[in-house]
């Protein structure tokens, strides 16, 4: 057997494996291959450990084409829907065999969702050298003081500011920090801007961490004086809250209040999506509405997201790889609509997004791309499955469908 035949076919076994459609004899001889070699016992390691796999992943160097061997096992991968705990793990392990088995990297895997009668997915693949992220170049914010002054933010030298009340405000690469003045002064509020395209990180008054995402703004008090540490957020942020069971940090978005005492989690919720994400990484939370004041607050648990839309509130079991993605300078679909990705894109790149046919963003697509890959490597990924393709007009990008559709 040729030896990308023999990778498909460990790949295959290793699919349904994770799958749970794995025979006594398929588990026996793919435990004779995990024993076989030292090298193949540190891939089976790696893919029972997401963060090694996802190291790998992004660490693979752009080494040739891979597209015929992933058309062959592709049928394979998709002829049984993986149960959505799983689903993450199955993509992982999908681009590390290509990496690690078939010798190619640079690759990404993007499935479009299916009916489990429709025909198989599509898997597309880039063979372009994967960018290097850039964080600092998209690091810009602009900061509004208390008097409605506006200052840009700069990452590449250190800024210092005083408030009215004496607060100390300074920015340090792609942070801005707070030193509080005198607790005799009235505190004043500051709001942080994140531009389109943006992103910035700001250590609240006592501490508490906040990440923002392109197209958010967080209003906030120079001091915390009182019972209470209250923000409101527009967009999206993920907190990382200084623990203070005396004085709980409420969150303020749209017509929902997020009560923590000290806790990380991440709030999605921006005015042209149909619904407000609450996803709990550690500790936990407290989401009350202020449409329907009388009804019992909804605690979450770590690993869980509660979805408001509707004016309801929903709580389900959380993919935080997906929700967190945007934080580790990925973008991660798990069955998403076009629809949905495009938005995201838009925030990110700037850009404005045309439906000549609106139905076209109803097509789904699962994978995970760079965020820091430019948008026109973006959009050549999602046109190879050969749904959908792309005409981008300075800032405009046209979504039309693929010429064999």
């Amino acid at each position: 057997m040729d030896p990308v035949n023999e990778h498909l076919e460990i790949a295959d076994l290793i699919a349904k494996h994770f799958n749970g459609r794995q025979t006594a004899h398929e588990a026996a001889e793919l435990e004779a291959w995990i024993n076989a070699a030292a090298d193949h016992q540190r891939l089976w390691e790696q893919l029972n450990d997401d963060a090694k796999l996802r190291e790998q992943m992004l660490a693979m160097p752009d080494t040739g084409s891979t597209g015929d061997a992933w058309r062959r096992l592709q049928p394979r991968l998709v002829a049984e829907r993986p149960r959505p705990h799983i689903a993450y793990r199955v993509f992982l392990y999908a681009a590390a065999i290509a990496g690690m088995l078939l010798g190619a990297g640079g690759l990404v895997y993007l499935m479009l969702h299916r009916p489990d009668n429709a025909a198989p997915a599509a898997v597309a693949e880039v063979n372009a050298p994967a960018a290097t992220p850039d964080v600092h170049s998209r690091s810009k914010a602009r900061l509004i003081l208390g008097n409605g002054k506006v200052i840009a933010l700069k990452n590449e030298e250190e800024q210092t500011f005083t408030e009215e009340d004496g607060t100390r405000i300074t920015t340090s690469g792609t942070l801005l920090s707070y030193s509080p003045g005198s607790a005799a002064a009235a505190p004043v509020y500051n709001t942080l801007e994140i531009p389109r395209g943006g992103e910035y990180k700001v250590m609240l008054p006592d501490s508490s961490v906040v990440w923002m995402n392109a197209a958010s703004s967080l209003r906030f008090l120079t001091r915390f004086n009182g019972n209470r540490r209250e923000v409101d957020l527009s967009g999206e942020a993920y907190f990382e809250v200084a623990e203070n069971k005396s004085k709980p940090f409420i969150v303020n978005i749209n017509n929902i209040s997020i009560t923590v005492t000290g806790t990380q989690f991440n709030i999605k919720g921006y005015p042209d999506e149909p619904y407000i994400n609450t996803t709990l990484v550690e500790g936990g939370v407290e989401l009350r509405t202020t449409v329907h004041p009388g009804a019992k607050p909804v605690l979450l648990r770590p690993g869980y997201q509660a979805v408001w839309a509707d004016s309801r509130m929903t709580v389900k079991e959380a993919y935080l790889e997906e929700a967190l993605a945007w934080k580790n300078g990925l973008f991660v679909f798990r069955s998403e609509p076009v629809g949905s990705i495009m938005r995201k894109l838009s925030r990110w790149y700037d850009v404005e997004v045309k439906y000549p046919d609106t139905s076209l963003s109803n097509i789904r697509f699962t994978g995970t791309i760079r965020k820091y890959a430019s948008i026109q490597q973006v959009l050549k990924m999602l046109a190879l499955t050969q749904k959908v393709t792309f005409r981008m007009d300075d800032k405009r990008v046209t979504v039309l469908k693929a010429d064999n559709q």
